[in-house]
Parts: structure tokens; sequence; C-alpha cells
């Protein structure tokens, strides 16, 4: 039986003038050659950005891993990034091990 491992969603926000402030949502979940996320911003639009977060995956053997990666999105808009196995520190797990993603500290610079 397959498992999909999906990463908590994780909602930054950042104030740009006097205008509403931009969100983006960070989703990632398990890809052959890494994990594969979907980053989506509100508000901000005409304006580009770059979201910046870190994920981190916990192997079935207990073993921990790390990345950080950014973005660029325009506001009001979607993107997609793989985050390939060679940027994690701490190895790689057996695709299909993972047990955990949890995306976190994500940030957004107005480009």
């Amino acid at each position: 039986m397959e498992m999909l491992v999906l990463a908590s969603l994780l909602i930054a926000t950042l104030s740009v003038g006097c205008s509403k402030p931009v969100k983006a949502q960070v989703n990632c979940q398990e890809h052959a050659q890494g994990f594969s996320c979907g980053v989506s911003t509100e508000g901000g639009g005409g304006q580009n950005f770059n979201v910046c977060w870190d994920i981190k995956v916990t192997c079935g053997n207990g073993q921990k891993l790390g990345a950080s990666t950014c973005q660029e999105v325009g506001g009001n808009g979607k993107a997609s990034s793989v985050v390939p196995n060679a940027r994690f520190t701490g190895g790689n797990c057996k695709v299909g091990s993972v047990t955990g993603v949890a995306v976190d500290n994500v940030k957004i610079v107005k480009k």
C-alpha cells in the first residue's frame, strides 16, 4: 500500500506598503527525485515575491533530513518547485519510507 505523506501547510504573511498583506502557503509531498512543493500567494497582484522555506523530513528509521529552498511566485499566483534529494542534509530516505514532512520558517520577500 502506497502512503502519501504531505507536509503540514504553513502560511506566512508580509505587509506590502499600505495594501493588504500578502500571504504565502507552501505544501510539500514526496516525489521520486526529492519533494515536490506547491507555493501559492494571496494578495500582492502585479508584484513578484521570493517565498523561502525549510523542509524537514523524518524517515521510517528515525533519520532526520533538512533542506532550505526558495521559489519565485507572482502575487495572487501559484508555482511549484522540486527540492532534490541532493539538497538535503542528513542523507536520503528510501522512496516510500518517509514518515513525516514539515514545512517551517516560511518567509516572503518582495522582489
